[in-house]
């Protein structure tokens, strides 16, 4: 049985300026411009402290594209949260991290599937991708505008960032290989993801993979969710974080049940997800159990939003 979850990732837009073609959008597929302010995100941070909640994470869309970004970090990091993060695709690094670092961000986990052009073009068009027909130079410069941002991140404090690598296709292992060798020169963990999707690997296929990197030590690591994570420390000094548990087993929901969408179980049941347009998402592969809190967070009705937060708590199963 999973814990109630007490981590709320937060999309602060649905804009990004990738396309990779398996994003899952934090579970929201509207194309409403609407976005909470920067003074709402920090009354919904605030009432989610109070009610337990110690992990946040800021998401998108890709949330560097949002022109209020270090204003939106100014409110939420001035509750002092326990533990606040930012995922990004890194293209805006080489600017802003000094910005983002003065206005309270701290740590970094940055979206790196590739380093090679022609796969990060193939990742961005899709079917649309034609092999020696594609002008790659746009990709090589997105690529040389990723590693400036890691390394002005680093040179402004940002310390342990942590590269998500989803696996894809079959041609997803090269890219791990380079993208593995690549992280040690920065000292920075890389995630191990699997894509969402009907075809998707199974995480002990992932495990077995990763043992051709001579693993030297395995620290087993239980997140305040109860899932089970490795850290995998390789012989060549990187290390890769892998979680062992398919989450999707787990049901934690009243409603889980009755749904038939379990492929994005994977990632979408343990944290709480607030949607850029205002909405509770417990759960990605759910649309029905969803909580618009837009009205209560203009009205600052600090009693109706406590309730939201207590009626997904309540949706949660009891252990037996």
């Amino acid at each position: 049985m999973l814990n109630i979850s007490k981590y709320l990732r937060i999309s602060i837009t649905n804009k990004c300026n990738y396309t990779c073609y398996y994003c899952h959008r934090e579970g929201n597929y509207s194309e409403s411009n609407f976005m909470l302010t920067p003074q709402d995100l920090h009354f919904v941070c605030q009432i989610a402290l109070e009610n337990g909640f110690t992990k946040f994470k800021i998401t998108g869309g890709e949330p560097t594209v949002r022109p209020d970004i270090c204003e939106v970090i100014k409110e939420i990091s001035s509750l002092n949260l326990p533990d606040l993060s930012m995922i990004t695709n890194g293209t805006r690094l080489a600017e802003m991290s000094k910005s983002l670092w003065d206005a309270g961000l701290h740590r970094l986990n940055i979206t790196l599937n590739t380093i090679n052009p022609n796969r990060l073009a193939k990742i961005q068009l899709g079917d649309k991708f034609k092999q020696g027909e594609t002008d790659i130079t746009r990709y090589e410069s997105i690529i040389k505008k990723v590693f400036s941002g890691i390394e002005e991140a680093q040179r402004v404090g940002f310390k342990n960032i942590k590269l998500n690598f989803v696996y894809f296709d079959d041609n997803s292992k090269y890219d791990l290989e380079e993208v593995v060798e690549f992280s040690k020169s920065y000292s920075c963990i890389v995630v191990l993801l699997p894509i969402l999707d009907e075809k998707s690997y199974s995480l002990e296929y992932l495990y077995k993979f990763i043992q051709k990197f001579d693993i030297i030590k395995e620290e087993l690591v239980i997140d305040d969710e109860g899932i089970q994570k490795k850290l995998l420390y390789l012989k060549n000094g990187a290390r890769i974080l892998l979680r062992l548990d398919e989450v999707n087993y787990y049901k934690p929901y009243v409603f889980c049940n009755e749904c038939s969408n379990t492929k994005q179980c994977r990632e979408g049941i343990f944290p709480i997800r607030l949607s850029s347009d205002g909405k509770l998402i417990p759960c990605m592969a759910n649309q029905s159990n969803r909580i618009d809190i837009v009205k209560f967070t203009k009205n600052r009705d600090t009693k109706s939003l406590n309730e939201a937060f207590k009626r997904i708590k309540g949706w949660h199963k009891v252990d037996e």
